[in-house]
This record gives C-alpha cells, structure tokens and sequence, in this order.
C-alpha cells in the first residue's frame, strides 16, 4: 500500500503540471486552486491516469 501511495504521489506531482491537459483538453489554461484540487484524485487513480496519459 505504501509503495503505490508513494507512486501515486510523484507521479500526480508529474501529472498536474504537464498530464493533466493531455488527458483532458478543458483543463488548459486552468488555475493552480484546480490542479490542487485534483491531486488528491490523480494520487488515487494514478495507474489509470497513467493509461489514459500514454494513449
């Protein structure tokens, strides 16, 4: 559990500031108060947010 929070951590550090507009094109341009907002969320889903990233 501890290996995939720590995962999940670095990589939605990663994924809100270069991922998260490649996997949804509304969230360009969006402000910092959103992408703290979604971290949460991406730390959680990170394998799947992974997948949807790299295709």
């Amino acid at each position: 559990m501890g290996i995939y929070l720590l995962i999940g951590v670095l990589f939605a550090l990663v994924f809100v500031v270069k991922g998260v507009t490649k996997v949804d094109s509304g969230a360009e341009g969006t402000s910092w108060a959103f992408k703290l907002m979604i971290i949460p969320g991406s730390i959680a889903f990170w394998l799947l947010l992974l997948r949807k990233w790299l295709l």
